[in-house]
């Protein structure tokens, strides 16, 4: 859908231009990825890939535009505002936009698709606990055929209301996402956790979901079970961050892929505040 050479060149960083960092959390009065001061703002992360990025805020601070560059290639990704919450997500070389819908001062559904292909529309559906923790979301595709539910993935928290599971049934196979480790408390607008489109880790880096972390994820173990198959471990993502008055200055993302023809991923970041 929004596939191209760059993103898969950037696909290992792009994850990671997630930590606008702040001295003092977001609230929920001011939706999520617009902070309260007092703040420090993000304004580039420096890969030691090449890639570079730089980060551009409404007068608001809440954030306007990524701008990616790896090598010769440029990328923008564009946030739009309504009444002081995220409505649209959308990068500048894609038809398809994320655009967000909210009940009760939460974020209900959104939905990945085209004005110019709305015959093929995806939506994500959310549902919360009485405390306030996303509890399912459900991800349908909607065409000519009708409305088909693709996935539904459940969560599941600690006594401390962090999540430890998300549990992910498609077809006979379930895929068991489980965060064995986070970082020490951390600000960050969960904005940057977010990718446009369909992509793999939709299960857990969406708004709904990152924006109750007040830690990220330091290690996430991915099982895959289908059928009477036993489970297998197939994915591993660990990150060292390096941390100081609650904001990353650093982070390096491995990622270890399992199996017949094992394989592994390292990159790092360095941020830049001002």
């Amino acid at each position: 859908m929004k596939k191209c050479i760059f993103l898969l060149a950037l696909a290992a960083c792009l994850m990671l231009t997630i930590f606008q960092s702040c001295k003092k959390r977001e609230t929920d009065t001011h939706g999520p990825g617009k902070p309260t001061p007092p703040y420090e703002l993000v304004r580039a992360i420096h890969w030691d890939n090449g890639a570079e990025e730089s980060m551009i805020y409404n007068t608001d601070s809440s954030l306007k535009q990524i701008d990616a560059r790896f090598r010769t290639t440029m990328s923008n990704t564009i946030f739009e505002w309504e009444d002081g919450k995220i409505k649209k997500v959308y990068q500048n070389y894609s038809l398809y936009k994320d655009t967000y819908y909210y009940e009760n001062g939460r974020i209900s559904y959104y939905t990945i698709g085209s004005d110019l292909v709305p015959s093929s529309t995806y939506k994500m559906v959310f549902s919360y606990k009485s405390n306030g923790l996303p509890d399912k979301q459900q991800y349908y595709t909607i065409n000519e055929a009708g409305t088909k539910l693709n996935t539904e993935t459940t969560y599941e928290y600690n006594a401390a209301g962090e999540l430890f599971q998300a549990v992910t049934t498609t077809g006979n196979s379930i895929f068991t996402h489980t965060v064995d480790q986070y970082t020490d408390s951390v600000n960050f607008n969960p904005l940057f956790f977010i990718q446009v489109g369909l992509f793999e880790n939709y299960a857990i880096f969406n708004l709904p979901v990152m924006s109750t972390m007040k830690k990220y994820p330091a290690k996430i173990v991915r099982t895959v079970k289908t059928g009477n198959a036993a489970p297998q471990i197939d994915k591993i993502s660990e990150n060292t961050c390096e941390i100081s008055n609650k904001r990353i200055n650093k982070i390096t993302l491995k990622t270890s892929i399992l199996g017949t023809t094992p394989s592994s991923n390292t990159v790092t970041g360095v941020f830049e505040y001002h």
